[in-house]
């Protein structure tokens, strides 16, 4: 990784203002700020490694996608516990079971995010388990997606819709 003497910089002086606002990491900041000000690139990685690189970062669509996916099973759930009649509809295939923590960890980290970062909306679906489904599920989600964006995004479902989307 090359950074920009600005760069290194303008990061420098970023971590020069973290050692004096937060004393207790005081030695870390410094340990970055030397880092940076003496342009030691063997130690960039160790910097950044909290920082996804665009190969993780996730595209505006991707996220879309992350956030309806999240909304379907939100109106899923809504709408089946407002059903008198529950017969036929096994109770697993509406529940959000998350994203692959191998295969599918942008989505993961993007539907943890929601949950963790302070977001109301989709507090329902947060189980605390990290959202790591431990199998793929993007192939499972995706039809039932076109399903759900068939019927208009509703989020008042009856018992046949329901159906009619997990049912792809």
């Amino acid at each position: 990784m090359k950074l920009t003497r600005v760069e290194r910089a303008i990061l420098a002086n970023q971590y020069r203002i973290f050692e004096f606002l937060d004393p207790k990491q005081s030695d870390s900041y410094k340990w970055v700020r030397e880092v940076l000000e003496c342009g030691y690139e063997l130690e960039y990685e160790q910097i950044f490694q909290e920082v996804y690189d665009d190969d993780n970062a996730l595209t505006k669509e991707e996220c879309s996608e992350v956030v309806n996916i999240m909304a379907m099973f939100e109106a899923l759930n809504r709408s089946y516990d407002t059903l008198k009649d529950k017969s036929g509809i096994e109770k697993a295939l509406i529940d959000f079971t998350g994203f692959d923590g191998n295969n599918e960890s942008k989505q993961m980290a993007f539907a943890r995010f929601f949950c963790t970062a302070g977001s109301p909306r989709f507090q329902g679906l947060c189980k605390g388990d990290g959202f790591n489904s431990h199998m793929e599920t993007l192939s499972r989600y995706r039809p039932m997606l076109v399903e759900w964006k068939r019927l208009k995004k509703s989020y008042q479902l009856t018992k046949e819709q329901i159906k009619q989307i997990i049912a792809v």
